[in-house]
Parts: C-alpha cells; structure tokens; sequence
C-alpha cells in the first residue's frame, strides 16, 4: 500500500502544481524591474506631475540625453507639452507654459559636495 502511494504522490503534486501555475494571473509574472509602461503615471496627478527620469546620459563626445517615461529626449525635444531645456548628472528641466519643472533621478536624495582639504600629517608645521 505504501508502495502505492509513493509512486502517484510526484504525478499527483506535478499537476497540482501546474495547473496553480496556470490559474496565476499575469500581473504576478511580471518583472519587477521593468520600469512603467510609457502611458502610465506615477502618483495621483495626471500629465507631468507622474513623470519619472529613468536615466541621464552624458557622453565625452556627442549629445547627451535622457529617458522620461520610457522616452528618449535631447536638448531641444518636447515632452508632454514641455521642451527640455537642462540636462544635468542628476536632474533635468522642463520649460513650460506653467513655468519650469525640475526631474531628478533621486528624488529623495540631496547630494552634498564636499572638498576635502589635505595637508602634510607626517610632519611637524
């Protein structure tokens, strides 16, 4: 009777399993490391307020650009109604009919340059 049990119980979990992975909505295989689709909005407000800067490119020969919202810009290009104007290592600026706004990669981060002033420690001054 064991004998029995051991042989069915792996063709019996096999499809259990499978037919769970089968019934798993789409949403839950999805990468989590893609960004946003190019239509959707991030937050609450619609048009500029949800848009997110994904990357800053700043080559030592040939023109810089950027990705917003999964769009590749160059200084010049318009977005949403606003033509960017800025490229800078952390952030770009929009100019628009209600003014400029201002993306950065981080938002949450403020970068802080500090020099640091070196000075002979082996000897006596």
């Amino acid at each position: 009777m064991v004998g029995n049990m051991k042989r069915w119980i792996l063709p019996v979990m096999l499809v259990h399993v499978s037919t769970w992975a089968i019934e798993m909505p789409p949403s839950a295989l999805d990468d989590p490391t893609r960004p946003p689709a190019a239509g959707a909005t991030i937050g609450a407000g619609a048009g500029m307020l949800g848009s997110r800067l994904e990357s800053v490119y700043l080559p030592k020969k040939g023109k810089a650009h950027v990705t917003i919202d999964g769009t590749q810009l160059a200084i010049g290009d318009e977005f949403g109604g606003r033509r960017l104007v800025r490229i800078a290592e952390t952030m770009v600026e929009l100019d628009g009919p209600e003014g400029r706004e201002k993306l950065y990669l981080t938002p949450q981060v403020e970068i802080v340059r500090r020099t640091v002033r070196t000075e002979k420690w082996w000897g006596r001054e």
